[in-house]
């Protein structure tokens, strides 16, 4: 699964998010059928949030997701106010788009 980190503005599209997701950053799906992407939301909360694959018995990070390719700790997102950063976990990769 691909995602992306959104931070428009919530007026842009106020009717297709609830709430806390018009208001705070968020991680969107991407696929490549667009009537499928955007359906899947992650508020990145303040503090650490951790980013992995889903444990079968549901004590696994706060983000989770699914993939042959996905560490059970792969990265970590640190929100500071308005200010998030991405960090890679255990020797995983994260790519960084500008």
């Amino acid at each position: 699964m691909a995602l992306c980190l959104c931070l428009t503005p919530p007026h842009a599209y106020p009717h297709t998010l609830r709430a806390p997701a018009r208001t705070q950053p968020h991680l969107r799906n991407i696929n490549e059928d667009p009537q499928l992407s955007g359906l899947v939301r992650h508020v990145i909360a303040e503090g650490a949030s951790t980013v992995g694959r889903a444990t079968k018995d549901g004590s696994g990070p706060a983000i989770a997701l699914g993939g042959v390719s996905i560490a059970p700790e792969h990265a970590v997102f640190t929100r500071a106010g308005d200010a998030i950063t991405l960090r890679a976990a255990g020797g995983c990769q994260v790519l960084h788009l500008p």
